[in-house]
């Protein structure tokens, strides 16, 4: 009589396809968990940002002061240069 040869190598292909299973299980997760913090998030980032006209007029100051200070120190750097380059 002959002996039937059984295969035991599927252990090895069920113990790959388990560990496939559990990563991507474990991706399922951590994109849910992201999900929710970002959803969070934008739910805080929108109820605080209540923005008033004088904010939007006291930031337009500012932007102009700033463009101020810009334009003298250009010419301050300017000059300088010229003194340098001159002598």
């Amino acid at each position: 009589m002959k002996q039937v040869k059984r295969d035991d190598d599927d252990g090895g292909l069920d113990s790959l396809l388990d560990t496939m299973t559990n990563v991507v299980g474990i991706l399922v997760l951590v994109l849910i968990m992201t999900q929710l913090g970002v959803s969070e998030a934008i739910d805080e980032i929108t109820s605080n940002s209540q923005v008033t006209q004088e904010d939007v007029e006291a930031a337009h100051q500012e932007i102009e002061s700033l463009a101020d200070e810009k334009s003298k120190a250009n010419h301050s750097l300017h000059s300088i240069s010229k003194r340098n380059g001159n002598a």
